[in-house]
């Protein structure tokens, strides 16, 4: 539906403005959802909680050198245009649609739309015909020029880190806001409008400041009231922005010990967000945060953050830590998730999937999968009582049971595995499952045969295109 409006009423000139195909639709369709959850029959989950996931696919790859590029850029053809549907012009730019509502304000978000739809309806439009309409309803302090080419035509992204004492108690101390450059490749400051949250030792907000910040001064000063004792501070509340919020000491001591004591969904996951982020950049000790997430997040009460957190956390360990810090952080929380699976009084479906599958997830050694493998056959009583509840599990377990060593599970063992479950579920994931299987076990000389042919179809698929 968003696409009736980002693509085929107004449709871009060229690849160059596939921000305002894709991002504009992506935004729009969570913006809708979230404006009409309350009035459906069957409400779904709050969608700025997706919103605020999806944000990480383009944080993910606009923190990475090799990855980035700027949401608008100079497409030759429309083989370079495929490259381009990504994280940056979906999560960023969509992100990026929610900093300008911001900025703009709804209203004169509205006003510029139906200024744009106006004037291009049914026909092409670039995005500096889409700036001349928003142009109004700007801050005067803003020059729109800059806040294009840094935020459309500049890759990577920025970093927020808040400067304040504690022990200001004056109605007048001062807090600065410093932003610099995420990567030292991509020397950019930008225009942010931000609120900025102040919370008291029951971790409750006191006050907020909504700050607007630019690009002519890394350093942001703003006068708060001291004497409401703040105890935390959170940048970037309500997500307005796309940036990365190093929390300040103070900060993020304040809030691991009082993370379960904020009340409102949101903005207790966006702290999740920014702690996971700070260990990521080794603000945070890799044991520190695990034994973080033993006690915090197995307790958290909404499954969405559990999830989310636990799939980011699997991201975590591929791309980010040792061989090392893996091991030891499975360990910890393969054992955390079995302990809290053996209390049956958690009844909640959603709860209890996704436990099992992370408890399946986070198997890295011999020794769990031999675990998973008695579970899954029912092999050992005292292992886990609970019935495995999504059907896909058992089958993730079985391609675990293949990839480990045979000198733990012997092959006819393996074999066994797969046959039990085949028994159970004759489905097209048994056959997806044996596939996967016949790469977990295949030799040297089977890959080079499987390359030789795909590289040989390859050959001739291209001889092809070129008659």
């Amino acid at each position: 539906m968003s696409h009736h409006w980002f693509g085929n009423f107004v449709t871009m000139e060229w690849w160059d403005d596939l921000w305002l195909n894709e991002s504009f639709a992506d935004y729009i369709a969570h913006f809708v959802l979230d404006q009409i959850n309350d009035k459906l029959l069957t409400p779904l989950k709050p969608s700025y909680m997706y919103f605020r996931d999806r944000k990480n696919w383009g944080y993910e790859e606009d923190q990475r050198d090799s990855a980035t590029h700027a949401i608008r850029g100079t497409v030759e053809n429309t083989d370079v245009a495929l490259n381009n549907f990504d994280g940056i012009t979906y999560s960023k730019g969509a992100a990026l649609i929610k900093q300008l509502v911001y900025m703009v304000g709804t209203n004169g978000f509205q006003s510029g739309l139906k200024s744009y739809f106006s004037r291009f309806r049914w026909g092409n439009a670039t995005i500096f015909d889409f700036l001349d309409d928003m142009k109004p309803y700007f801050p005067g302090n803003v020059d729109t020029t800059v806040w294009m080419t840094t935020w459309l035509q500049t890759p990577s992204l920025n970093v927020f880190e808040a400067i304040w004492d504690p022990t200001d108690f004056t109605s007048n101390a001062v807090l600065t806001l410093k932003q610099t450059p995420f990567s030292s490749t991509y020397n950019t400051l930008r225009y942010h409008k931000v609120d900025i949250a102040f919370f008291n030792s029951a971790a409750t907000i006191v006050m907020f400041k909504t700050v607007l910040v630019t690009p002519d001064n890394p350093l942001t000063t703003i006068v708060y009231d001291g004497s409401y004792a703040v105890k935390g501070i959170l940048v970037n509340y309500k997500d307005y922005s796309f940036l990365q919020n190093y929390m300040d000491t103070q900060s993020l001591q304040f809030f691991m010990s009082n993370l379960d004591n904020i009340t409102d969904i949101f903005t207790r996951a966006q702290v999740w967000y920014n702690i996971s982020q700070m260990t990521k950049q080794r603000f945070l000790q890799i044991s520190d945060y695990t034994a973080f997430l033993e006690d915090k997040l197995i307790e958290e009460p909404v499954e969405f953050i559990v999830n989310q957190l636990l799939e980011e956390n699997i991201g975590f360990q591929n791309h980010f830590l040792t061989s090392a810090e893996v091991g030891d952080q499975s360990d910890v929380l393969f054992a955390t998730i079995y302990k809290k699976l053996q209390d049956m009084s958690i009844v909640d479906y959603d709860r209890i999937t996704i436990l099992q599958k992370f408890y399946i997830k986070f198997a890295q050694t011999d020794a769990h999968v031999l675990q998973l493998k008695k579970w899954l056959m029912k092999q050992d009583s005292t292992i886990l009582a609970r019935e495995i509840k999504d059907e896909t599990l058992p089958w993730n377990i079985v391609k675990k049971v293949f990839a480990a060593d045979e000198s733990v599970i012997s092959r006819a063992e393996k074999e066994a595995a797969y046959d039990y479950n085949y028994q159970l579920d004759k489905s097209s994931r048994a056959d997806e499952t044996r596939k996967v299987i016949d790469v977990i076990i295949a030799t040297k000389e089977e890959f080079d045969n499987v390359y030789e042919l795909l590289r040989k179809d390859e050959i001739n698929l291209t001889e092809r295109l070129l008659l």
